[in-house]
């Protein structure tokens, strides 16, 4: 072309023999050895073009101009001078936010917006450099209608396009990990809300209604569509062999549990913890119980914590009988009643009755608010009043009735008080061991009254039962 500018340039004649070893057909016809005619050149070849780039016909189909294509070589620009590195370089000159198609496909028969293909938009929205990539629509194989289709052959059904290496290489993987959950198993790394709404979402046989439900709204139904309540849970069955719930620890053993007849199962810890027979209910209560403990009832949080082996004991209330580990046949109600006591056969009925203070006393009865609460080793005590016996702590065999009285008995033995107030001088006074009984005050009687100068004054000769005045006070014998 350059040669054809030089021989116009110098209005010389151009010949084929200049040109071509051959005549050549340029659509024109076939130059021949002869001079081109003047209109020809000027229709045809007059004009001028820039280094790199394809030239194109002018306007009116006459003469040449520079095109948007340049060519560098190894590089091609469309719209923009070939830049290395970058094969293909295409640029659209419009930079009006209007989504203006850079590069479009489309086939030769349907509208462009109905049309087969691909196109790329410049969408640079607010000045930043985006780009849109809009798959108008595509039809293939049998009139089926897809958005598009990426083929590299790792491609399947479910599969989502990945970048693999951060750099922005893409393939075809399998959905998993993540946050998705929807094709595959995986983890949220962040906190999801679900809007249910008026709708329900279910999980096999577990139902989530929505706030606005018709119905059951805000309600969770497991293996029923009709909750009656906010969580409704529908049993397997009618009877004792299946669980409407089941409650077990980190190791499988049964905590709680509700049969489908109605029971409740599963406090029992016999073929678990325990042996056989053994109730238990509370946090903590019965929590050391061993296979040789047997007909333990148990209830309260902490009652009959330390209990291993023990065998039919019964605590009803917190912290009751905590302190036992295998002494048998105690019996404790009300809040620390028995607290601290090791041995068996004691009975505290009242709030710390017969708590003790950690010895291993036995077969003491305690009645009352914190009767008989300080005991240690004493034995065989009866204490029935509220804050009575309080001071007893190795005395044995003592009988105590009436609140706030016997307090000053520490470690005395087989006495007798009977009062309403804790005084060295009880209303009646006894010594079991001495056989001796004190009134201390009047004595009256509405039957005959026994005349102490008729009663011998010595047991001398007398029997088992029989009575004698000693010196005022009346001895049996």
């Amino acid at each position: 072309m350059t040669q054809i500018n030089q021989y116009i340039n110098q209005a010389a004649v151009i010949k084929d023999t200049d040109l071509f070893d051959s005549d050549v057909d340029m659509g024109l016809g076939v130059f021949e050895s002869q001079k081109v005619p003047a209109n020809i050149l000027q229709e045809y070849v007059l004009g001028s073009g820039s280094e790199n780039f394809l030239t194109k016909r002018g306007a009116g189909g006459v003469g040449i101009s520079d095109s948007i294509i340049q060519d560098a070589g190894s590089n091609i620009g469309i719209g923009v001078a070939p830049s290395a590195g970058i094969l293909f370089y295409m640029f659209n000159t419009s930079n009006d936010n209007s989504n203006t198609a850079v590069f479009n496909t489309q086939n030769t028969v349907n509208a462009p917006e109905t049309s087969v293909g691909l196109s790329v938009a410049n969408s640079n929205s607010g000045g930043a450099d985006t780009l849109g990539i809009n798959v108008i629509a595509a039809n293939f194989g049998s009139g089926s209608a897809y958005i598009g289709r990426f083929q590299d052959g790792s491609e399947g059904l479910g599969k989502v396009l990945t970048d693999i290496d951060g750099s922005g290489t893409a393939t075809w993987q399998t959905a998993s990990g993540g946050s998705n959950i929807y094709s595959a198993n995986g983890v949220l790394t962040s906190d999801r809300v679900v809007g249910v709404g008026a709708y329900r979402l279910s999980f096999d046989d577990v139902y989530v209604f929505g706030t606005t439900h018709p119905v059951y709204a805000n309600k969770v139904g497991v293996n029923t569509l009709t909750p009656s309540a906010v969580l409704s849970v529908k049993g397997l069955g009618t009877t004792s062999a299946t669980y409407a719930a089941a409650f077990e620890n980190s190791i499988g053993t049964n905590l709680f549990q509700i049969l489908d007849n109605g029971d409740i199962g599963g406090v029992r810890i016999s073929s678990n913890r325990g042996g056989s027979d053994n109730l238990t209910f509370g946090v903590n209560a019965g929590n050391s119980l061993n296979l040789s403990s047997n007909s333990n009832v148990l209830l309260g949080s902490g009652s009959g914590s330390s209990i291993s082996s023990a065998t039919t004991n019964i605590g009803v209330g917190s912290l009751t009988l905590a302190a036992v580990t295998t002494a048998p046949e105690n019996v404790a109600v009300g809040h620390g009643a028995c607290q601290n006591i090791t041995n068996s056969g004691n009975t505290g009925i009242g709030y710390a009755a017969c708590a003790g203070s950690g010895g291993n006393g036995y077969e003491n009865v305690a009645i009352g608010n914190r009767a008989l609460v300080g005991f240690s080793s004493g034995h065989s005590n009866v204490v029935v009043g509220a804050r009575s016996g309080t001071g007893i702590t190795t005395g044995f065999q003592n009988v105590i009735i009436g609140s706030n009285t016997g307090n000053l008995l520490t470690t005395q033995s087989n006495q007798l008080i009977i009062d309403v107030t804790n005084t060295a001088t009880p209303l009646l006074q006894g010594d079991f061991s001495a056989r001796t009984l004190i009134i201390n005050g009047d004595f009256a009687a509405t039957g005959t009254v026994v005349n102490f100068a008729n009663l011998p004054t010595s047991s001398a000769g007398l029997i088992a039962g029989d009575i004698w005045n000693n010196s005022g006070i009346i001895n049996i014998v």
